[in-house]
C-alpha cells in the first residue's frame, strides 16, 4: 500500500532491482488499485528497471499489486524459480 492518510501525494516512480539469484530474465507487471498501470523492463540479476509515471493519489492508501512475468531460458524452464528482488517507490507531496 501506498499513500498518505492525510492528503495526497505524487507517486513518481517505481524501482525494481532484481536479486542476484535471478538467473533468468523477467519483468514486474504492475497494477494500481486493481487497474494496470505499467511493465518494466526485462532484467536479469542485480539489474534494476524504473517505470517513471506521474500519478496524483489522493488522500487515504491506494494498493499495488505486481506480477512476475519471467522469460523461458536461463534456470527458467517455463515456471517461475530462482527469482527475487525488492521494489521502492518514490512519492512526493
Amino acid at each position: 500500500m501506498v499513500g498518505d492518510a492525510a492528503g495526497q501525494v505524487k507517486l513518481r516512480k517505481l524501482v525494481y532491482t532484481a536479486s542476484a539469484a535471478h538467473c533468468s530474465a523477467g519483468r514486474l507487471l504492475i497494477e494500481l488499485d486493481g487497474v494496470k498501470f505499467g511493465k518494466m523492463r526485462l532484467v536479469v540479476g542485480n539489474e534494476t528497471s524504473t517505470l517513471r509515471k506521474h500519478r496524483t493519489l489522493g488522500a487515504g492508501f491506494d494498493t499495488l499489486a505486481f506480477r512476475f512475468e519471467g522469460k523461458v531460458g536461463g534456470c527458467n524452464t517455463c515456471a517461475v524459480s530462482g527469482l527475487g528482488g525488492n521494489v521502492t517507490a518514490t512519492l512526493r507531496r
